[in-house]
């Protein structure tokens, strides 16, 4: 997994999503066509960049408080960001 790839694809989502960044079984394995392998380390690249830009990172079975709704990041969902610092986005605690 190249880092270029990964750094453009959050970039791309960042764009397109702002503070709430959602990535998908469906995106990354089916659309982007990537190998379990390769989706792992994009996960764990991605986790690390965006960590760095301030997101709080969640993955499957993870939960947090968003919009002061209570949400678990569901099997169809690989990976969630919040932009740490905004008011509606918290960790569970487990």
């Amino acid at each position: 997994m190249k880092e270029d790839y990964v750094n453009n694809y959050i970039k791309d989502k960042i764009n397109e999503q702002g503070d709430f960044l959602k990535f998908s079984f469906y995106e990354l394995r089916l659309k982007e066509n990537l190998s379990n392998d390769d989706t792992d380390d994009f996960l764990e690249m991605a986790k690390w960049k965006l960590e760095d830009l301030g997101y709080d990172v969640y993955f499957t079975g993870a939960k947090y408080t968003y919009n002061n709704i209570r949400y678990e990041v569901g099997d169809n969902d690989l990976m969630i960001a919040i932009k740490a610092g905004d008011e509606y986005g918290t960790r569970e605690k487990k």
